[in-house]
Parts: structure tokens; C-alpha cells; sequence
């Protein structure tokens, strides 16, 4: 691959107190290249179209909606076999205008000084980078160029297991016959997964600004406060052509898949062995099927149902009617870009350089990080809730942290003493209560945890005794009790981040005596000590019901205990 820039940049001093800077730049980067080519592609058997991702899932979406199975048989071919080098085309859209401005302000009140205060404003669009974990490496563990054979143990004409020594030589295994391109699976579910890269993937992108306003103030002190803003689109992320269509829509009745089992749902709430048939269910796949499917799905503790909704429909196994999937491939899943995040944050700072012996740093950040990136980074494999509807994982990021405040500095005595201490504290992560593993049918294999409606506002959390214990919630039987499962038609959104784990402060410590060793050399003896109160902080806990015994429980330290480490140094 290849990545190419050009720029132009300029800065025009509009006044003595009033700057400007403005530029372009144009970049585009040429896709990884797996050298061998061997790297499969995924396509239409009967057309041998590359498969589109948001084509594919709006042409089943259309279907769905009308009570049509659509499951065209597809194709995996090599690169080598298409007449291309690249499983995507260069994005040479990535044009990124940037300006910014710093003005200096000649006012004499009170408020802005007399050349004191200095606003500045900036924005720009930025591009990721493209890389081989994204669009290569992950790709390639899918049909075709990592395929496995597998192997069962050798066995005698009864069907016994083969001894060795007893029973002869060990037989050779029988391999299968080497695949051919193109590849298509048959429809039997013998492919568990296959990766494929969306052929118009896009370069993700990001819309940055920032406003802020730095005034100088008495005694060397400085003050700043400002607002950042950050704006993701068109993210990587993992999508599941395979995805369940919970808008199916019976032609009958009008009733979806999602209505249907939100009426399942709610009945297995208020009486499990009395169910009130489901038009969906009785007059796509027969008369009494409503009853089928509540069987096979299953209920754990306090009614959170386990919610493996693609497992109930990858084959229809337990009743016949419409096929909700394809049956080649179990999850089809595909790199794209259709990921988004939006950051906020609001900060105040206040400054002293080092002079009459004390220097510190004082910030305060107020943020919110939102995404519908479903793993923590853009190269993790957890798919969406729903390819249909990414913004049902619309929620707090991972990494999202409310509240942070920080403090560093340095006193300096007479006769070289000095101590200096930097302190910590931010709110606490999001955390998501897990009510099933797959609640929207997103994928039947590599599932991401469906997170559990909160049916209050707030809970009482931080560290309590809980019997011999300790627990996250003061009364954890009355949290469990607090959230349900989804309800795939009423819920736009789950569950994920509904809570906020425990907040964190920690404080380090310093103190040195520094001695001149002539004009140019100084001895320094110090004693740091981190974590200077011992004070615990604990993981946060696991919230899932399925496991009651350890929900909420606090029982593993996140940091580590006091250490006292002395120093010495000679600086010439």
C-alpha cells in the first residue's frame, strides 16, 4: 500500500491582533495488497457481482418488510481469479480543509485586560489511516485462503477408536479435496464464518474544532477554558450480512418478528405456561407455533431471558417456514465503514510556571463520549447489535469518562528542599448490566452482550458491606430486580452503559533535597511515594444475572498498594 499528501498552507496576520490560518490537504492511500492473492472476495454466484454491503442489507430489509425470504446464493473468490490486486477501491475523496484563528483582543476592561486575553478557534477534517488488521489480516481468516480440513480420529470397522499397537498402524487420515474457485458453500451450515471486506469501504473520518479563551492573570498565574469537539463518521466496523430481519413482516397479519416476540416476551413475564398465540408465528410457520418457539426460548434467573435470537432462526430446525438467513455461511460477516462517535468536552485549566519557587497545573474536563462502535477498538471483531440499525448500540463509549480532574506541582523551600504531589480523580466507566447475549439477532456466533433496560432512573452504588462481602449496590437483590430484557420492537436502544462503574483517586508524593556540586553539578536525593494513602480501588464488578452469586460482587484490587522508592542523581 501507499499513502500520499499534498498541502497548502498560509497565515495571514489580518491586524497586529488578529491572525489567520487557513490551508488544504488532499491524501488519499492505496488498499493493502495480500501478496499471494489469495485473499477471497465475496460475490454473487449467479452474477459474480461483488457483494455490496449496505445493498445487500437494503434489498433483504425491502424483502423482509413485504414477508419475502431472500437468500441469493453467493460466491467466495480469490483475488487472483477476479483480474484485481485489491478487495476494495482507493478513496480519493479525502479532501481535509483546516482554519483557525488567534485573536488578541485591545479591550481595557476588567474582564479581558489590556492585551491579556487571547481567543482562538479551529477546525479541521481529518482521516484515519488505512491498515492490514482491518482490511488484509482479519479478511483472510475467512473462506478460501485460511480454510481448514478437519481431521476425526482414525476408527476400526466397528467403530471403535483405533488403538495403537493393538489394533495395526495408525491409518492415514483422509483429506478432502482441495477447494476450487469459486467457492460456494452448500447450504447445510457446514461454514461456521466467513470475513469479507465491503468493496466501498470508505477512509474514516473525523470533524475536530475547538473554541477556547486564555487570559493572563495576576501573580504568573494563567487561565484557560475551552470546548473540543470531535465527530467520527463513517468508522470501521463489523457487519453481519447475516443479521436477523426482526421487521420481517407477516403479509396476514401486518405483524413483524419483533412485535411477535415482544408479545412472547410479555406474556412469559406475566404467565410462562399460558401464551397467547402470535399471528406471526401461526401463520408463517404453522398453528401452534408460538409454543415452539417460547420452548426453545430459553429463561435464566428473574426472567432475563438468555435472547440468542439469531441461534432460534439460523435454520429453522424447529418449525419450517420462512428461511430468515442464508444457510451457507452461519455469520457473513463484513469490514465496513458505517460507524459514528461524537465527543464533547469542556475544560477549565489554571497554570503557574515556576517562579518564586512554586509552579503548578490545575484541570478540570467535562465530557461525553457517545458511539455505536460495538468493541472497544475499530479492529475488534464484535459485531453490531443489528447491521439493520447500528444505532441500537448508540450509547456511552467505552472509554467515556464523565468527570476528570487532575492537579500537579512543585514547592520549592530554602537550602534546596522541594515536594511536589500529583493528584487524580475521574468518574467512574460506563458499565452495562447483560441481559442475553444476542438480543437482536445481530450474530449467532460471535455474539456481543445485549444490555438490560434499567426500569429506574438511579441506583445506589459505590463500595457496600455485603455480608461477608462486598457489593457494587447496596440492596444488589433489588438491582437485579430494577432491569428487564429487551423488547426488540419497543427498544430503539439497549441497555449498554445504563450504569456508571466506581469513581477513582489516587495521589503521589515527593520529597527531595537538591545540593550544588560547584557550577555545573547538583546531587538530588529524593523519596516518592505512590499511592500515598494506601487507598483500594477495586475493579468494577460483573453484572450478569445469569451468574447471580458474583453480581456485583467486588472482590479484585485495580491498583496497586503503597511503594516508597527512594532516589539519587547526579545532574552535570
Amino acid at each position: 500500500m501507499g499513502a500520499y499528501e499534498f498541502y497548502a498552507s498560509d497565515t495571514w496576520r489580518v491586524k497586529p491582533s488578529f491572525t489567520l490560518t487557513y490551508g488544504l490537504t488532499y491524501n488519499w492511500q492505496t488498499p493493502p495488497v495480500e501478496a499471494s492473492g489469495k485473499q477471497t472476495v465475496l460475490t454473487y454466484k449467479d452474477s459474480g457481482e461483488w457483494v455490496d454491503y449496505q445493498n445487500y442489507l437494503d434489498t433483504k430489509r425491502g424483502a423482509a418488510l413485504r414477508g419475502e425470504s431472500w437468500n441469493p446464493d453467493l460466491a467466495f473468490v480469490p483475488l487472483n481469479k477476479t483480474g484485481r490486486r485489491t478487495a476494495f477501491d482507493t478513496d480519493f475523496t479525502n479532501v481535509s480543509p483546516r482554519v483557525s484563528i488567534a485573536w488578541n483582543p485591545a479591550l481595557t476592561n476588567k474582564l479581558f485586560g489590556n492585551y491579556r486575553t487571547v481567543i482562538r478557534a479551529g477546525y479541521s477534517l481529518m482521516f484515519d489511516r488505512t491498515n492490514t488488521v482491518q482490511t488484509v489480516t482479519i479478511p483472510t481468516l475467512g473462506l478460501g485462503f485460511s480454510q481448514t480440513q478437519v481431521v476425526t480420529e482414525p476408527q476400526t470397522a466397528t467403530g471403535a477408536f483405533w488403538r495403537i499397537g493393538v489394533d495395526g498402524h495408525i491409518p492415514l487420515p483422509m483429506v478432502a479435496a482441495k477447494l476450487t474457485a469459486p467457492i460456494v458453500p452448500e447450504k447445510t451450515l457446514d461454514e461456521i464464518v466467513s470475513v469479507a471486506v465491503d468493496p466501498n469501504i470508505k477512509t474514516p473520518r473525523h470533524h475536530v474544532w475547538d473554541v477556547t479563551i486564555q487570559r493572563e492573570l495576576p501573580h504568573d498565574l494563567l487561565l484557560e477554558v475551552g470546548w473540543i469537539g470531535r465527530f467520527g463518521r463513517r468508522l470501521y466496523a463489523n457487519g453481519n450480512l447475516n443479521s436477523l430481519p426482526l421487521m420481517f413482516t407477516d403479509p396476514k397479519s401486518g405483524q413483524t418478528l419483533a412485535q411477535a416476540i415482544d408479545g412472547v416476551l410479555r406474556d412469559k413475564q406475566v404467565d410462562r405456561f399460558n401464551l397467547r398465540p402470535q399471528p406471526y408465528f401461526e401463520n408463517l410457520y404453522g398453528a401452534g407455533s408460538t409454543e415452539t418457539f417460547a420452548l426453545n426460548f430459553r429463561d435464566g434467573r428473574l426472567s432475563f431471558a438468555q435472547q440468542f435470537m439469531a441461534d432460534l432462526f439460523v435454520a429453522n430446525g424447529w418449525m419450517t417456514g420462512p428461511q430468515l438467513t442464508n444457510v451457507q455461511v452461519q455469520d457473513l460477516w463484513m469490514r465496513t465503514s458505517t460507524a459514528r462517535s461524537n465527543y464533547h468536552a469542556l475544560f477549565v485549566a489554571l497554570h503557574k510556571p515556576f517562579s518564586k519557587g512554586v509552579s503548578f497545573d490545575v484541570n478540570y474536563t467535562l465530557s461525553k463520549s457517545l458511539d455505536n462502535v460495538p468493541g472497544l477498538t475499530q479492529n475488534d471483531m464484535t459485531p453490531y447489535q443489528s447491521s439493520y440499525d447500528p444505532d441500537i448500540d448508540y450509547s456511552p463509549s467505552l472509554f467515556d469518562l464523565r468527570h476528570i480532574f487532575k492537579a500537579s506541582g512543585v514547592y520549592s523551600f530554602k537550602r534546596g528542599w522541594y515536594v511536589a504531589g500529583i493528584f487524580s480523580a475521574h468518574s467512574g466507566l460506563p458499565l452495562t448490566v447483560i441481559a442475553g447475549s444476542d438480543g437482536f439477532g445481530g450474530s449467532s456466533v460471535y455474539n456481543t452482550f445485549t444490555g438490560a433496560i434499567p426500569m429506574q432512573k438511579s441506583f445506589i452504588t459505590g463500595v457496600h458491606r455485603d455480608g461477608d462481602g462486598l457489593n457494587f449496590f447496596a440492596d444488589p437483590e433489588a438491582a437485579v430486580q430494577s432491569f428487564r430484557p429487551i423488547n426488540p420492537a419497543l427498544d430503539r436502544r439497549h441497555g449498554r452503559g445504563a450504569l456508571r462503574g466506581l469513581s477513582r483517586w489516587n495521589l503521589d508524593w515527593s520529597v527531595g533535597k537538591e545540593t550544588r556540586l560547584g557550577e555545573r553539578a547538583k546531587f538530588t536525593v529524593s523519596v516518592e511515594v505512590f499511592n500515598l494513602f494506601n487507598h483500594v480501588l477495586f475493579n468494577d464488578p460483573k453484572l450478569d444475572p445469569r451468574n447471580y452469586d458474583e453480581f456485583g460482587v467486588l472482590n479484585s484490587q485495580l491498583n496497586s498498594p503503597r511503594r516508597i522508592q527512594l532516589g539519587a542523581r547526579i545532574d552535570f
